[in-house]
């Protein structure tokens, strides 16, 4: 929980730092936990099963294969109409259309992964949760009636504290709180297609600096990649010596616009920051992640 911690420590102790670069980190907070808990509800919906809320303390692993099963003959790999629908919704509650997704769906930390990832809790919510099939424009007749039929739940507020106190422990929702109130440089990067911790806490992350007014101090890297902090040794020094020069000289490093669905769907995003050997054109190709363009 490194990049958590990074983020909330910012906050808490102002003075103590210079500047920071969180990876991978949960820059949501609690909005992270609220996705374990959609897993759950969106899936068992899209296959028409009855379900409880709290989920039942059993569900891993039976109920977690039944709807694998239920999705597709080969989960991830080859899905059913149910099955192509759970990996929309996964996409645009994790960022929308971007590349790397597919490629990220079908390996290990994708969307079986997220099945079992999967849980609800007493600090996890979905009241204003918009659930997605489609990639943008008004909602289908099918996407409303999906979102009138699946579950809301209401996370008590106890659980999901922004006082910097953090959240009550017990069921797995305790988080920390961050609020977007650092005052120092940060650059975060963080991979594209993971489906654990998911792309789109880095787009909570500046919405919450940006009501704070400090988002020039927020600089993102979105890095080409499916697996949960898989940095290269490049990405990674790369960031920390722009950080330190822009703490020294105070000209801010280049980074990415992750709220623009049109940037964050170009097949080329992603590209300026990722780092590898030139002769792979700074992709993975063991992962099959797609070449920049």
């Amino acid at each position: 929980m490194g990049g958590h911690v990074t983020g909330f420590a910012l906050e808490q102790w102002p003075n103590d730092f210079a500047g920071a670069t969180p990876r991978g980190g949960v820059m949501g907070d609690s909005e992270l936990f609220d996705y374990f808990q959609d897993v759950y509800l969106a899936g068992e919906t899209l296959i028409g099963n009855t379900f409880a809320v709290p989920m039942p303390a059993d569900y891993q692993p039976d109920g977690a294969d039944d709807l694998r099963a239920a999705l597709g003959p080969v989960f991830p790999f080859v899905l059913n109409d149910a099955g192509e629908k759970f990996k929309a919704v996964l996409k645009n509650l994790t960022g929308g259309e971007r590349p790397v997704y597919n490629a990220g769906f079908v390996n290990a930390q994708g969307g079986s992964f997220a099945i079992g990832q999967a849980g609800t809790g007493g600090g996890r919510d979905n009241i204003g949760t918009i659930y997605r099939f489609e990639d943008g424009g008004d909602l289908t007749n099918e996407e409303l009636a999906f979102n009138e039929m699946i579950v809301r739940v209401e996370g008590a507020p106890q659980y999901r504290r922004k006082d910097g106190m953090g959240s009550l422990p017990g069921d797995g929702t305790d988080s920390p709180p961050i609020n977007g109130t650092f005052t120092v440089p940060v650059v975060s990067l963080h991979t594209l297609g993971e489906l654990f911790v998911l792309f789109h806490m880095e787009q909570i992350y500046v919405r919450r600096a940006a009501a704070n007014g400090n988002s020039h101090l927020l600089v993102q890297r979105a890095i080409r990649d499916v697996f949960h902090c898989s940095f290269t040794p490049e990405e990674m020094t790369e960031a920390f010596d722009d950080l330190v020069d822009w703490v020294e000289t105070g000209v801010r490093p280049g980074g990415d616009d992750v709220l623009d669905p049109a940037t964050v769907a170009d097949p080329a995003f992603g590209c300026a920051h990722t780092r590898d050997n030139p002769v792979t054109n700074g992709y993975r190709p063991f992962v099959g992640v797609p070449a920049c363009p």
